[in-house]
């Protein structure tokens, strides 16, 4: 049954969907002159017709279902067109989203926000918020954050896309590539490396993907792990000698030295973080796909790489196709298994086989 219903890309399926003869469609002859009692016929006849019309009732009831589901998405998607969505940044991450000299919060994610939702034609706007309301840590555990999943804003923009995440919260396509580093006293005084992990304490920030659980599953041990409340405290941490490196996704850290260590914790990069059943993706993405298509994606990372010491790991044109490609396909599956679904539905709800018309339609699956 499995195999029918979520077949792979590229196989074909088929299913027939089948349409019932209501009771008046019978020829009452059949039953009062085919050899047997006029009573047993018109009580056959009867019981039939009873039978036909129970069906014909539960088939319009699906039918007034669908209509309401209908009406419900139409209801939320012109809901959807008036509402301001709110994308929460922590204001303190330059190039990313930080305050400028007059006080304007601007960066690279404000841009991509801005072009994304100008090309949905959806209104958008920021807010500031601590990153601990979007995520955090206990008891070494990723937890979504408070703010998120109470509905203060709509998504918090730059998390990266994890296994622990995907757990509880869900992601739109990626905008930017990432990686984890080691930074540590200048000149390594402690001689952190790969091959002394499980001797080396190390601190992550709260909430951060770059923790005990990456390291984990790259099969890698640390001696230790501190979590920090913040960047200010972590770099405090390495400085005063209670750990002996920050494992982070940041490539530079004032007055720290980063290790030449590369390692990757993600699913494919950072994206917008949403909760689980939100729409946001739904306009999100193809509104992306269409604005990397534009060239206003590579442009506005030359604009923000120009303007930074730090390098903006954005993706190339080759790595966006894939997506674009991987995105259609989903769409692709994704309507197949809900034409099955229904189709399914109407078969099984219908009366026995003799009493059917069958009228075959196929379901193409394949690209």
């Amino acid at each position: 049954m499995s195999e029918s219903l979520c077949p792979r890309v590229g196989v074909e399926f088929s299913m027939t969907v089948s349409f019932y003869l209501p009771a008046e469609n019978i020829n009452i002859h059949k039953f009062l002159h085919d050899g047997k009692s006029r009573d047993h016929g018109v009580r056959n006849f009867k019981q039939r017709q009873f039978t036909s019309r129970r069906r014909v009732v539960r088939v319009r009831r699906m039918f007034r279902l669908g209509l309401l589901l209908m009406s419900w998405t139409w209801a939320l998607s012109a809901v959807s067109e008036g509402k301001l969505w709110i994308f929460s940044v922590s204001g303190n991450r330059r190039p990313y989203n930080y305050a400028d000299e007059t006080g304007k919060l601007v960066g690279f994610e404000l841009d991509i926000i801005d072009k994304v939702c100008s090309t949905a034609g959806v209104k958008c706007a920021p807010t500031v918020q601590p990153f601990s309301e979007c995520t955090q840590t206990v008891d070494g555990r990723f937890f979504p954050g408070r703010g998120l999943m109470s509905g203060w804003f709509d998504a918090c923009m730059g998390y990266t896309i994890t296994q622990e995440r995907v757990n509880a919260v869900q992601f739109t396509s990626p905008y930017i590539q990432t990686y984890a580093k080691f930074t540590v006293k200048p000149g390594n005084p402690r001689g952190v490396s790969l091959n002394t992990l499980s001797q080396t304490t190390i601190t992550h920030l709260n909430g951060a993907y770059t923790n005990q659980q990456c390291l984990n599953r790259l099969n890698y041990s640390v001696g230790g792990v501190v979590v920090a409340a913040n960047l200010p405290v972590a770099k405090e941490l390495v400085l005063n000698g209670t750990v002996d490196a920050a494992f982070s996704p940041r490539s530079r850290i004032p007055d720290l030295e980063t290790l030449n260590i590369t390692l990757h914790c993600d699913l494919g990069g950072v994206a917008v973080m949403v909760t689980k059943g939100s729409t946001l993706p739904d306009w999100w993405n193809p509104a992306y796909e269409k604005f990397v298509k534009s060239g206003e994606y590579q442009k506005i990372c030359e604009t923000w790489r120009s303007k930074s010491t730090s390098s903006i790991k954005c993706f190339d044109d080759a790595h966006h196709a894939e997506i674009a490609g991987s995105g259609q396909t989903t769409a692709v599956v994704s309507w197949c298994l809900t034409a099955t679904m229904l189709l399914v539905t109407l078969s099984i709800s219908g009366p026995e086989t003799s009493w059917v018309q069958t009228v075959g339609h196929s379901t193409h699956c394949d690209l």
